[in-house]
């Protein structure tokens, strides 16, 4: 049974830039892009499924986890840059965030 407590009051950020991540490789540092919404802001920045994730606002995504990015992710109004690769060669992107209405 749940019990209601104050918490269940403050609102869950889950993303704000509407991708859909995965953790690969054999310690989960690998952070890929399943699929992006449309509309979105991950959209506008041209981030697309498959691209995987190499930096997040210039740290290496090889030392963060799948929820240190997605955390990442969530902060309605910030800028995230993420260097990506797509393919053989690296992109820019950079994700103004905002909450999903």
């Amino acid at each position: 049974m749940f019990e209601d407590t104050p918490e269940i009051k403050t609102p869950y950020e889950f993303d704000a830039s509407s991708l859909f991540l995965t953790a690969a490789a054999e310690d989960f540092r690998r952070h890929a892009v399943l699929s992006v919404l449309r509309e979105s802001p991950a959209a506008a920045a041209r981030v697309e499924a498959g691209d995987v994730i190499l930096e997040v606002d210039g740290r290496a995504a090889g030392e963060l986890t799948l929820d240190q990015v997605r955390s990442a992710l969530r902060e309605h109004g910030a800028l995230r840059v993420l260097k990506l690769r797509r393919g053989a060669k690296d992109v820019t992107a950079r994700v103004a965030l905002k909450r999903p209405v």
